[in-house]
């Protein structure tokens, strides 16, 4: 397994989620997704948990480092949305409708893949 520098940046892009995103020196990524006006009513389940999401409020998730990096990516990238979208569903009691749905997914999967180029990951 190869070591990685330890990185830490913040991604802030017009329409975009705030992504604080971090990455230690096991590979393991992690990132914060600041979203406006989230308040969930409920806390993480244990599905969610299995999948990387660590709080709803804000939507923290982390993944561990994969033998594939794009996987890694991959995985981080779909946990961050799966959090904003859990937060965004507790919090409005719907889901907004599919392009509701999609729109949140493009623009969080935007901003974590900008704030991964941030900290020199190759995506």
């Amino acid at each position: 397994m190869s070591t990685f520098t330890a990185a830490t940046a913040v991604y802030e892009g017009k329409y975009s989620p705030r992504v604080s995103i971090s990455r230690d020196t096991t590979g393991a990524l992690s990132c914060v997704i600041d979203v406006d006006d989230l308040e969930p009513q409920r806390t993480v389940n244990s599905d969610e948990r299995l999948k990387g999401i660590l709080s709803l409020d804000p939507p923290s998730v982390r993944v561990k480092a994969r033998r594939s990096r794009t996987q890694t990516h991959r995985d981080l990238i779909s946990a961050a949305c799966r959090a904003v979208t859990a937060s965004a569903t507790s919090t409005t009691g719907s889901t907004g409708g599919i392009g509701a749905i999609l729109m949140t997914h493009m623009r969080v999967a935007w901003a974590v893949r900008a704030a991964l180029r941030k900290i020199g990951e190759e995506i």
